[in-house]
């Protein structure tokens, strides 16, 4: 739950982005506590910096917040920087001064049509480099947030999208004033219009949803209704100080995931996607921009054109480069069933084959006319490395699809998860964090092959099993030659119906094609 800001370092201001606080990241260390006799509860005191409050975000990080004067304006700042650590005392001293004097320098601060209750600071520091500190000003009558000086739009790289316009980049602000909201809710009040204005924001959601399967919704139907009934109950306990920051917790989430779609949907602008499937200006599809030539020619020789296929399963769940639920369910489950079943034929291949390599090695050994000590013919030891080959293409193939299982039921989904709650997935692949935490998917992006190394990822089971069953098949019908050297009339009945049952699944196939095509 980061925001990003322009950097401060010593007295310079530059252009640096914090793009990292370190929220998820910072280990504490640990203290030795005596316990004392004492019926009382454990109490321990805290020396904050003067003037300094402590809170505890409903998630349970802890903020800290103060009250500065500017000239005749009072603005309360905060920050999530460890408080509790005398060190960090004079570092935030120094911040908040840094922050005061360019907020003294600043006139259209001090518009008086703005109230001291609209106007939030908030400073960012890293402990790794805590001579750095960013910030940002927030504005609750406008939902926005600004900074002090002149900003280049580039620099807000939290959703990681090229602003094309003025509108666009008005909702990112307001996105990014949401996350603030999620990040800093105990404090803060939340006008009664961004609470009524939610439920039709959620029910148009749904009813969208529930009509149409190319729905921009930033969850399904079922969710949105689950969420629609907390939101409810939220609105009646807004106004208890006790629970205000809990449900200003749950509504700048809910306002987060529907402003973040419009941003990427470029909602209010002439090039709107309307639908899920619709490509506009900027957009990319994977299949589009893969490998080098030389890639997909391997590809295409010895993983039987399969990244390919799958690169066009994903531009059906991955179109314009956004992650929604239902499609990416709906891929997922297609290849979670198809490394199911390939596991299984994996390991039947795989026991055919050890069954088959005993074959050839007793007809070169003693039985039939082969003499004992003598050396096997070449047929006899090409069907033998075609039984070994199967062999290894089976356990290569088994490996995969257990380690792709693996992953969908853990590392992927996890990662979908996450990029389903930020509705943006295949850019920010390329960096560490900028908004995502799909770390794992990351991995699988970049490099020379670009989006190919994923698809490849992804059909290796599919492709591994193929050359099983061509290593299989081909020792198969070496044997079948040899067993029918002297009578060659059965060898070739077996290739003609083996031909004919191929022949037959292939049509078979084609047929199941063309008809999910129509009822499509």
């Amino acid at each position: 739950m980061e925001i990003l800001a322009p950097c401060v370092h010593a007295d310079q201001k530059t252009g640096i982005v914090i793009a990292e606080p370190e929220r998820y990241l910072i280990l504490r260390l640990r203290l030795d506590i005596v316990l004392k006799s004492s019926t009382s509860p454990i109490v321990k005191e805290h020396r904050l910096p003067e003037g300094w409050e402590e809170d505890i975000h409903p998630e349970g990080q802890l903020l800290y917040s103060t009250v500065i004067t500017i000239r005749d304006r009072h603005i309360r700042v905060y920050t999530d920087f460890a408080l509790r650590v005398a060190e960090n005392h004079s570092l935030i001293k120094r911040a908040v001064e840094m922050l005061s004097r360019l907020a003294n320098e600043c006139d259209e601060l001090h518009n008086p049509q703005v109230k001291d209750s609209d106007i939030e600071a908030c400073i960012v520091v890293q402990e790794r480099a805590p001579e750095e500190f960013g910030y940002y000003l927030v504005n609750h009558r406008d939902q926005i947030i600004f900074w002090l000086e002149d900003i280049e739009h580039q620099a807000i790289r939290m959703m990681d999208l090229d602003a094309l316009d003025s509108d666009i980049l008005r909702l990112k602000l307001e996105a990014l004033y949401w996350r603030h909201v999620t990040d800093f809710p105990c404090r803060c009040s939340l006008s009664s219009k961004v609470w009524e204005q939610l439920s039709p924001l959620i029910l148009v959601g749904a009813v969208d949803q529930e009509y149409c399967d190319d729905s921009t919704a930033p969850k399904d139907a079922a969710t949105l209704t689950r969420l629609e009934t907390f939101w409810r109950q939220a609105k009646k306990e807004r106004d208890n100080d006790h629970t205000r920051a809990t449900c200003n917790w749950i509504c700048g989430r809910l306002w987060f995931d529907f402003i973040t779609t419009r941003v990427l949907n470029h909602w209010g602008t002439d090039y709107a996607r309307l639908e899920r499937t619709s490509e506009i200006q900027g957009d990319e599809t994977l299949s589009k921009n893969a490998a080098p030539r030389v890639i997909e020619w391997l590809c295409l020789l010895f993983l039987w054109n399969e990244p390919a296929i799958t690169m066009k399963l994903l531009d059906e769940a991955w179109p314009g480069r956004l992650v929604y639920q239902k499609p990416w369910r709906k891929m997922m489950d297609t290849f979670s069933n198809e490394w199911e079943k390939i596991f299984v034929l994996s390991a039947i291949i795989f026991a055919g084959a050890m069954a088959f390599l005993a074959i050839p090695v007793q007809n070169s050994t003693g039985s039939g006319n082969a003499s004992p000590g003598s050396q096997p013919s070449l047929v006899t030891s090409f069907a033998f490395l075609c039984g070994v080959l199967c062999c290894v293409f089976s356990v290569a193939s088994l490996i995969a699809a257990v380690n792709l299982k693996r992953d969908f039921g853990g590392k992927i989904v996890d990662d979908v998860a996450e990029a389903v709650r930020d509705l943006s997935l295949i850019k920010k692949l390329l960096t560490k964090r900028d908004g995502s935490k799909s770390y794992y998917l990351r991995s699988l992006e970049g490099g020379v092959m670009g989006y190919l190394k994923c698809a490849i990822y992804l059909s290796l089971p599919r492709a591994l099993f193929q050359w099983a069953v061509v290593s299989f098949s081909a020792g198969l019908v070496i044997l079948a030659f040899q067993l029918h050297e002297r009578q060659t009339e059965f060898f070739y009945a077996e290739v003609a119906i083996s031909i004919v049952l191929a022949v037959g699944i292939i049509a078979d196939r084609e047929g199941d094609q063309k008809y999910d095509v129509q009822h499509q």
